[in-house]
């Protein structure tokens, strides 16, 4: 896998835990990504809200430039030539009905010679109350399949064990980023504060990799279509679970999916039980 971060302490703890936090946005940069939040809260209309998945484009597009237009320096300063590749606000009303579950990622590029990682902002302090990002270290190092739109996954039965034994919530100021490797599994509790919870992600990729989207069609488990995607304007104009256009040429793909067991999920990750537990099973995510 070709290098990731600039900086090698940074790279250092990325290979090893499958992400890392860093101070990203500037005080003005923050102020200019509220001010676009804030334009668009009409947009609002589930308790789980993500820009990328709506089906206004010209919305989509808009916050994708903003965002990138604010990220695009840190970017620069942190990462070894990596380009955006789209950017989305995803927000959490309050309520107990914002459950992020426990996943990994689409696949964007060949892995693992080359990543892709996430950049996960939250525009106001987040922590275990009001729905911030948790992770399961190091899990990027797990076996990797193809992951996108029904693709089955081989740990969702252990999602609960997962999250109970490794488990770690990530506390972070307004403004603050965890960048992690798209292996990564990680998910998020619900926003129980009584404001809502706005953050965005950047999906950012090696400038000069490939780049694909993956899926199965409905019924399918094991034959994945793998599209060559020219570059970002792909993902905001697709719609999500939609099979893209049919004119590109298309491989099949066979991935026989074998369920993790918890056995090979502690020679992995090492058994710790996450201190995070007793948190986890009263906010309803163990």
């Amino acid at each position: 896998m070709r290098r990731v971060f600039i900086d090698s302490a940074l790279e250092q703890d990325f290979l090893n835990q499958g992400y890392v936090c860093v101070d990203f946005f500037s005080t003005e940069e923050l102020y200019a990504v509220k001010t676009l939040f804030n334009k668009h809260s009409n947009q609002l209309e589930t308790p789980f809200h993500s820009s990328h998945f709506s089906k206004d484009r010209s919305y989509k597009k808009e916050v994708h430039a903003g965002i990138v237009d604010q990220g695009r320096k840190k970017i620069g300063q942190l990462l070894m030539d990596y380009k955006p590749l789209f950017a989305n606000f995803m927000v959490k009303k309050s309520g107990a009905d914002t459950v992020m579950p426990l996943h990994a990622d689409w696949t964007y590029v060949k892995e693992p010679d080359f990543c892709s990682v996430a950049c996960w902002i939250p525009l106001v302090d987040t922590g275990p109350e009001n729905g911030s990002l948790g992770v399961i270290p190091g899990s990027h190092a797990l076996q990797t399949n193809l992951r996108g739109p029904r693709i089955p996954s081989p740990f969702h039965h252990t999602n609960s064990y997962l999250i109970e034994t490794y488990g770690k919530i990530l506390s972070l100021k307004a403004g603050q980023a965890v960048i992690y490797d798209h292996r990564l599994l990680h998910f998020s509790p619900p926003n129980l504060s009584p404001t809502i919870r706005p953050a965005l992600n950047m999906v950012l990729v090696p400038a000069e990799a490939q780049l694909f989207h993956y899926l199965c069609e409905e019924g399918q488990t094991t034959a994945v279509l793998e599209y060559p995607v020219k570059d970002e304007s792909f993902f905001l104009e697709y719609d999500h679970y939609e099979i893209p256009d049919q004119n590109q040429v298309v491989k099949q793909l066979y991935q026989e999916i074998n369920p993790f067991s918890k056995a090979y999920l502690d020679s992995v990750l090492g058994v710790k039980k996450s201190k995070w537990a007793s948190l986890l099973a009263r906010l309803g995510i163990g």
